[in-house]
């Protein structure tokens, strides 16, 4: 290009777009936008408008120039954009070019890009895309298209996009940056060329509005997920939480009417009652809550019916504790009612009963049982682990509320809660619940397996622990499409498998969002191939073959031939189902994969399906042989070439 380069100043910093040069670069790749969104003018500042791009315009019959227009803007968040207008008169004969070069955003010898400090090179390597957005006046406009390019120091281009003018509006436009860009010592970016004149080439001319300039970079790569591993030595119905979840309840409730009125007695009283038998240590993690919920619609509604009975157990720095028993009517979705002491106390509520809480019990300690009794109606004994007790009467218009409310009808919920972020990532345990005569229901977690139809699990951090130790184990995310391995041999690559159970991802307890950026699950030792010792860790499988495998035959990872059994006779022409499966080296299949497989056979007679793709890595290939003799059919895998075929085992037609 002949260019005359009019050092016209254009900026110091470019509406908010804060963007280093070279020593600033590495810093800013950090980031995917290293330039936020911003009118084009000097630090984002809608008085500063004196400063523009520059322009360099080479042929004599013909104009270039840019100003700045307050009053139009692709977005509100910064006002104005650059108003840029471009005539070429035709040419004279001379047959030279009519060139306008805009942009310079790299200026030698005066800092970086926008004002940044440093020299005015930039490694064009770090960055994804050009963005910004044009509006284009078509009006006048005459050209089609507006080509883009970046200058390197030696002033050679790089042509890295072209943009249409002809759609209407304004439009954001992202011109990909190739990623064999070699220029890192680019010191500009902009338009150049608009037109090229002839003898013979009429007059032209572009209008536009260009707002909100910006490089993009490159997105880091994902680091992999990191995994720790806690023990869980205490067995049980084990009450997690993550961090950041301290106002996250768990509970087991009854899923079935265990009502006491009209049928407790002071010589059979009915009782509901829990064990607790782990908690964090008080002495770090004060205020850590269990608790009973007693309601007259079914459970797991905590605070929300409008009445409802809790019993509030809170432990102290020292490991004792308090239990305090709170009543409210009348009052949905709303607790005011729980804590006045006395009637119209702190807030007042909605109704009439206005004192709910009844009084409290002092425990030396939260841990062991506790228990709630209705020795009539309205008579309640709350009797703490160590034995201390404390007696309360409901009043009859609160029972008469309870029962208006669900019919007559009681349901109960146990359960713990971190009670705040600082307790938050703390799990509690309970050894046994249960619910006296005449309803005899006792649960002690002795087994995974629990009768739906009298209890119920809630919240998604809950887990029955059978056998210790247990282990609870943790990955960071995004972890898309990583599962959970174990082993006792780690100089044994083949020995690496699955924990078993579920089907998404291997592990007995579905994990569970543990926090904002965590998976968790917990694995129990029966689901381990050894109990002495054990590694894991979190894998995402690779594709890197098929697998066919012909009825009778069965994935086996880890082994040479990745599968066991043999091949069924097949009648000629009955329809039967192979499998087709995406696998690892080592023969796992890739539960991921989606691709798409073509099937061929040994056989020019067989009944094949078109159109199949893997689902959840493998599929099922419905055919028939048309030929006797022994036959096979090879898979392969049309959307990555890099994944090697696979032929079957030959299967005998008769």
């Amino acid at each position: 290009m002949n260019q005359r380069r009019v050092q016209k100043w254009t900026f110091a910093a470019l509406a908010g777009i804060a963007m280093g040069c070279c020593p600033f670069a590495a810093h800013a790749a950090a980031t995917d936008v290293l330039a936020a969104p911003g009118a084009i003018q000097p630090g984002g500042n809608p008085n500063d408008n004196g400063v523009l791009f520059g322009v360099w315009y080479n042929n004599p019959s013909g104009s270039a120039g840019e100003t700045f227009d307050n009053t139009v803007s692709s977005s509100n968040n910064i006002p104005g954009s650059l108003h840029v207008a471009f005539q070429c008169l035709g040419n004279t004969g001379d047959g030279s070019s009519a060139n306008l070069a805009f942009g310079d955003w790299f200026a030698n010898g005066s800092g970086g890009w926008l004002g940044q400090p440093g020299p005015p090179q930039f490694d064009v390597s770090q960055y994804a895309s050009l963005d910004f957005d044009l509006l284009v006046n078509h009006a006048v406009s005459t050209n089609s298209d507006i080509p883009i390019n970046l200058w390197g120091a030696d002033y050679g281009t790089l042509n890295i996009g072209t943009v249409p003018i002809s759609a209407v509006g304004w439009h954001h436009y992202s011109i990909p940056i190739p990623a064999n860009a070699n220029m890192s010592d680019c010191v500009a970016y902009g338009f150049y060329d608009w037109y090229n004149t002839t003898p013979t080439t009429p007059p032209a001319y572009v209008e536009f509005w260009m707002d909100n300039v910006r490089l993009v970079a490159k997105k880091a790569a994902t680091p992999p997920p990191s995994v720790s591993i806690t023990a869980v030595t205490q067995g049980g119905l084990y009450f997690d939480s993550g961090p950041g979840d301290g106002a996250l309840l768990s509970s087991i409730s009854t899923a079935n009417d265990t009502h006491w009125a009209g049928v407790a007695s002071s010589s059979s009283p009915v009782t509901y009652s829990m064990t607790v038998s782990s908690v964090p240590n008080p002495a770090l993690h004060t205020n850590y809550e269990a608790f009973m919920f007693i309601t007259p619609v079914v459970a797991n509604t905590f605070w929300n019916p409008s009445d409802e009975g809790w019993l509030y157990i809170t432990d102290h720095a020292d490991g004792s504790a308090t239990a305090s028993l709170m009543w409210k009517t009348n009052d949905a979705n709303d607790n005011t009612m729980y804590y006045n002491g006395q009637f119209g106390g702190i807030g007042g509520t909605n109704n009439t009963y206005a004192g709910g809480h009844l009084g409290d019990v002092q425990s030396s300690t939260i841990l062991g049982t506790w228990s709630l009794s209705f020795t009539s109606d309205t008579n309640i004994t709350v009797t703490a682990p160590d034995g201390t007790t404390g007696n309360f009467v409901l009043p009859p218009d609160w029972l008469t509320s309870f029962n208006n409310a669900g019919g007559g009808a009681a349901y109960i919920d146990f359960g713990g809660s971190a009670n705040g972020n600082a307790n938050s990532g703390q799990p509690m345990t309970l050894s046994k619940v249960s619910i006296s005569d005449p309803y005899r229901e006792t649960n002690d977690f002795s087994t995974t397996a629990y009768d739906s139809t009298v209890w119920t699990l809630n919240g998604a951090e809950t887990a029955i622990i059978p056998q210790t130790p247990a282990y609870a184990i943790t990955w960071t995310l995004p972890a898309a499409n990583f599962s959970l391995w174990e082993t006792t041999n780690l100089g044994a690559t083949n020995q690496w498998q699955p924990v078993s159970g579920n089907t998404s991802l291997p592990v007995t307890v579905t994990p569970y969002t543990w926090g904002t950026n965590n998976l968790r699950a917990l694995v129990l030792p029966s689901d381990l191939s050894a109990t002495n010792h054990v590694f894991f860790e979190l894998r995402k499988l690779a594709a890197v073959k098929l697998q066919v495998l012909m009825p009778g035959e069965t994935n086996a990872p880890g082994t040479p031939t990745g599968k066991v059994g043999s091949p069924l006779p097949e009648p000629v022409g009955s329809f039967f189902a192979a499998t087709v499966n995406a696998v690892d080296a080592q023969w796992n299949i890739v539960n991921y994969n989606k691709d798409a497989i073509v099937i061929t056979s040994s056989d020019s007679g067989a009944s094949l399906p078109n159109g199949l793709s893997l689902n959840g890595g493998t599929a099922a290939v419905n055919m028939a042989f048309g030929t006797t003799g022994p036959q096979t059919i090879t898979a392969t895998d049309s959307g990555q070439a890099s994944i090697t075929a696979a032929t079957s085992s030959a299967t005998t037609v008769q």
